[in-house]
């Protein structure tokens, strides 16, 4: 029995646009000052 249903694309097919880049560069930047603001506050 044969799986008809389409296979998703691998990630690196897909390019990467500004704005997704600003919003996981955001984030990853956000979590950082985080550990660094709890670090200093309570370390």
């Amino acid at each position: 029995m044969e799986n008809k249903k389409p296979l998703s694309p691998h990630i690196q097919i897909y390019s990467w646009n500004i704005s997704s880049l600003i919003s996981i560069s955001h984030r990853i930047t956000g979590v950082i000052n985080i550990l660094i603001f709890t670090l200093i506050c309570f370390g």
